[in-house]
């Protein structure tokens, strides 16, 4: 029987990351709006890339015969649109990881950008007055609503708060996930050697002259410029 690979659309995600970063850091001096507009796509394109490789570990976890059939009450979820989101399928498959509430939490602000969680501001200065709808058990658990930041991460949840400091620390959280499958489970995810590098134009920033190639956590880890 010819080999044969599992589908992952988790690659698909790191040029469009790449070239955000790129827009963000070259763009924001110009028009300061740029860098809250472009943290909320770079937060959820790095949960969407973190999902798919969630899925695809969730399946090379399972035994080899399992894989041939898929179990009835996966088959189940699917149906019923009840699949376990990336965090859950962490959880579960790697239940010792010490920062899991780092994940967390970067799930609910996936959940408030993604769900438009509604809030009603003060027209005059912005400031958030009240929370309209959104939220389940996470978010109540995981968000200090004195602060309207998660308790741990301290990430803005009010939609349009965040910026470019909040999009690096989700990709940190994540990279750092990814690094812990690596260690346990290699078999489970991509190596982060190698797997994550993405297109710049040569000189594109003074770090990284004369490279056309780069990490993606190596954008991600730049500091914005001010």
């Amino acid at each position: 029987m010819d080999e044969t690979t599992i589908s992952c659309i988790a690659d698909a995600y790191k040029q469009p990351l790449a070239d955000l970063v790129v827009n963000v850091h070259q763009r924001q001096s110009v028009w300061a709006y740029i860098e809250k507009d472009y943290a909320i796509p770079l937060i959820l394109l790095s949960v969407a890339m973190f999902e798919s490789y969630m899925v695809r570990a969730a399946f090379l976890a399972l035994p080899a015969d399992q894989r041939l059939h898929i179990p009835a009450t996966l088959e189940e979820q699917v149906v019923s649109g009840n699949l376990e989101t990336g965090n859950k399928i962490f959880r579960r498959l790697y239940a010792d990881y010490p920062m899991m509430v780092e994940i967390d939490e970067v799930y609910v602000l996936r959940d408030a950008l993604t769900h438009n969680h509604l809030w009603e501001f003060e027209r005059s200065d912005g400031v958030a007055l009240r929370r309209i709808l959104g939220g389940n058990a996470s978010y109540k658990n995981n968000v200090d609503f004195d602060t309207l930041k998660t308790k741990s991460l301290e990430l803005p949840i009010v939609p349009g708060h965040q910026d470019w400091f909040t999009a690096s620390k989700c990709f940190r959280v994540l990279w750092d996930a990814w690094g812990y499958i690596e260690t346990r489970e290699p078999r489970h995810v991509v190596s982060r050697k190698g797997a994550f590098n993405v297109r710049i134009k040569p000189n594109c920033f003074p770090q990284f002259e004369g490279r056309n190639s780069v990490c993606l956590a190596e954008l991600f880890a730049m500091p914005l410029a001010t």
